[in-house]
């Protein structure tokens, strides 16, 4: 074995392998969802937190009614942060071949279209890149460093669709240069979740019945006035009380859409955000 062939411990380097499930061959396992559900934008002059690991650094850090940049803002939305191209280089002779940069986009469709979340669309469209940021999944994890992420180039897009039922949306672009994967921690207890900066969102696929149970809020519906709730189908938003009724139990909201605007089959997405 050569230096050409290993890389050596000496130097600094953690060639260890983790510890990793012990049963490899459980036909029962839990998966995380992947799908990115919300992005947590702290302005440069805002304060993050200590650790962002630790839930108790993160309590009054986001408020989406701040004024002067000192407190980070939270858009939730649906999207998708994939690595889209790879940089690889030559090492020993080409004895051997390592990955030096990785290319990751953010894309997250925003239904919610507040006139702020156009403000920060056009701003990005500008090129502004002075914010780092922290991504979170709908299968409960919050994705970032110490530091968060910084974008080194950002987009968006506010499509104006033709049809009597097209919906107004914006897309977010960011893109990220990261040697590995950033890291990812367990989101549960983590975000604070008092009515001030309440978030919420769950996705409920090839529904069959027209009733559904929404848990991401333990059962409490917004009660301030400027909260806003939404229910889309397959990406048409739904008239509250029109189309469909809520009722609030002690765990849980019960969502029922009208059996005449229900499609066995369809995709909903439920959020609230104020």
């Amino acid at each position: 074995m050569t230096a050409f062939r290993h890389i050596s411990a000496e130097y600094g380097c953690d060639i260890s392998l983790p510890t990793m499930v012990e049963d490899v061959d459980c036909t029962h396992f839990d998966q995380k969802y992947s799908e990115v559900c919300s992005l947590i934008i702290f302005p440069w002059r805002a304060d993050k937190p200590t650790d962002w690991t630790d839930p108790d650094d993160w309590i009054g850090l986001i408020d989406n009614t701040n004024t002067n940049d000192t407190k980070a803002k939270q858009i939730v939305g649906i999207g998708s942060l994939i690595e889209v191209s790879t940089e690889e280089l030559s090492l020993a002779n080409g004895r051997r071949r390592i990955t030096r940069e990785r290319t990751l986009e953010l894309r997250l469709r925003v239904l919610n279209m507040a006139n702020g979340h156009i403000v920060f669309a056009r701003k990005l469209q500008q090129g502004f890149l002075n914010f780092d940021c922290y991504i979170e999944t709908v299968g409960g994890r919050l994705i970032g460093e110490s530091e968060g992420l910084r974008p080194f180039f950002v987009d968006a897009k506010l499509p104006f669709n033709e049809g009597v039922t097209s919906t107004e949306y914006i897309e977010l672009i960011l893109v990220f240069k990261a040697l590995e994967f950033p890291s990812l921690v367990n989101v549960t207890g983590l975000l604070p979740t008092t009515e001030s900066t309440m978030n919420y969102y769950q996705a409920y696929s090839n529904q069959v019945s027209n009733s559904m149970t929404f848990t991401g809020s333990s059962g409490a519906l917004p009660s301030n006035t400027e909260a806003s709730v939404f229910l889309y189908q397959n990406g048409r938003k739904l008239v509250e009380n029109i189309h469909y009724t809520l009722t609030q139990n002690p765990s849980d909201v019960e969502i029922t859409v009208d059996s005449n605007i229900h499609v066995s089959g369809s995709n909903y997405e439920f959020i609230i955000n104020n």
